[in-house]
């Protein structure tokens, strides 16, 4: 089993997995937890819930018997009805068994969690106890995000700013820097720092490759300009978001600045044609 998941070849692997699994042997829980990896890789997280669940209670002290726990939170975060039963078991793994090497992991799992359920003080606190463990983990930068995020949800848009900027001087090399640096962007504007925020965004726009980081930061700079009487900079910026992003999720708000913006310029007809638009 473990030669064909080597290679690639996972209908083949399943099988030999399913037979050590069946056949009660010393590697059974290594091989519920491959098993378990291949269905989550199908997109079957209901057939790793039900293996996990059957394994788990006679696992013991097994070596794989924590990777196949967190098979099990995998696998349950897959539903969004089951997501906080998977935050818990992120937790206990991580409470549990602090020195084990998907400790880590799984505390970042359990904050990046609790943020997506809208529970920011407990991925807050989330955060902390991992940054406090784990300080020079390589996913330290993503926790440092989770926390910024949450702060902008909360409406703590000064915190957010500061550790939205330590992050994009700090982690240069991180595929996520865009993405830190319009929501740095973003946090000035929610304080109506309008000149600031074109100034933190202006610099980068043109450098943005994800089209929804594209939009966003477009919109920002157009909204901000909107706010210091700049319409032909606002409404040429709130264009270049629906370019980049017409379906994204503030296209309905962007389409609203424009028309105000094309008014603004006198271009009435222009501005009905651009609130008429379908989205």
């Amino acid at each position: 089993g473990r030669c064909y998941y080597r290679t690639e070849q996972f209908p083949e692997a399943a099988q030999w997995f399913q037979k050590a699994v069946d056949g009660q042997s010393n590697g059974r829980v290594e091989a519920a937890h491959w098993l378990c990896r291949i269905y989550l890789r199908d997109k079957k997280p209901q057939q790793a819930i039900d293996l996990a669940k059957q394994v788990l209670p006679k696992a013991g002290n097994d070596p794989f018997a924590v990777n196949l726990q967190m098979d099990l939170a995998d696998a349950l975060y897959e539903s969004a009805n089951s997501r906080p039963e998977a935050v818990a078991a992120y937790l206990k793994i991580a409470t549990d068994h602090p020195q084990h090497e998907l400790a880590a992991q799984a505390l970042y799992n359990a904050a990046f969690g609790a943020l997506e359920l809208g529970q920011y003080d407990q991925a807050l606190k989330h955060t902390a106890a991992f940054l406090k463990a784990y300080p020079e983990h390589r996913l330290a930068p993503d926790v440092q995000y989770v926390a910024a995020e949450c702060h902008l949800q909360r409406g703590e848009h000064p915190q957010a700013e500061k550790l939205y900027a330590k992050l994009a001087e700090s982690a240069t090399d991180h595929p996520d820097r865009e993405t830190w640096q319009v929501r740095r962007g973003l946090a000035i504007y929610l304080q109506k720092k309008y000149s600031d925020a074109v100034a933190a965004l202006e610099p980068v726009v043109a450098q943005l490759k994800n089209p929804d980081n594209q939009a966003q930061a477009q919109f920002v700079l157009g909204v901000s300009r909107f706010y210091l009487d700049q319409f032909d900079g606002a409404a040429a910026a709130l264009q270049a978001a629906l370019k980049a992003g017409p379906k994204w999720k503030q296209a309905d708000e962007t389409l609203l600045y424009l028309a105000r913006a094309l008014h603004k310029q006198n271009k009435t007809g222009e501005a009905i044609k651009a609130i008429s638009q379908p989205i």
